[in-house]
């Protein structure tokens, strides 16, 4: 159990450090660079930062308690010769979840159904950096993610004995 609080603690880094990433990208790309400052006050990071970091955590805690605690339990207990197999596992679920959400979420954001709305702008922002850098963003942060969670539930480190 230790070993899956600090999993999901190093992927809540990584997790948080690609949002930023994304954040940041987004303030340096829209309206040509003129709002980079911008995207750093405090009260564009109460509104626009800060509400989502706790959601994106909360997500992240869920898809640990469904599917990460699963699968490094079945990849201790039955594939555990096979190291090779249960990376591949690993990988392969966070590249799939990671297809699922982007599937699920990009055609909403990409609707223009209302003229003037959040899903507007946000897919304004989204062209602005681009929608190939945001799929690459979202496919490394599940890569990166599904490989420490293999490396720390999986691996036996040996103690030295003198």
């Amino acid at each position: 159990m230790v070993r899956l609080l600090l999993s999901y603690i190093v992927s809540a880094v990584i997790v948080t450090l690609f949002f930023t990433a994304m954040y940041s990208s987004v303030f340096d790309n829209y309206s040509g660079g003129r709002l980079e400052s911008l995207g750093w006050e405090s009260e564009t990071m109460n509104v626009l930062f800060w509400p989502i970091i706790p959601k994106l955590l909360l997500g992240l805690a869920i898809l640990y308690l469904i599917v990460v605690f699963p699968i490094s339990w079945l990849s201790r207990k039955k594939l555990n010769a096979k190291r090779l197999v249960s990376v591949g596992l690993f990988v392969l679920t966070g590249v799939l979840i990671a297809g699922i959400g982007l599937i699920s979420v990009e055609p909403l954001i990409a609707t223009d159904y209302f003229e003037y709305g959040e899903r507007q702008e946000l897919n304004k922002a989204l062209e602005a950096i681009g929608y190939g850098y945001t799929n690459a963003m979202v496919y490394a942060c599940s890569i990166f993610v599904s490989v420490s969670a293999w490396v720390i539930t999986q691996l036996q480190f040996k103690s030295k004995e003198d």
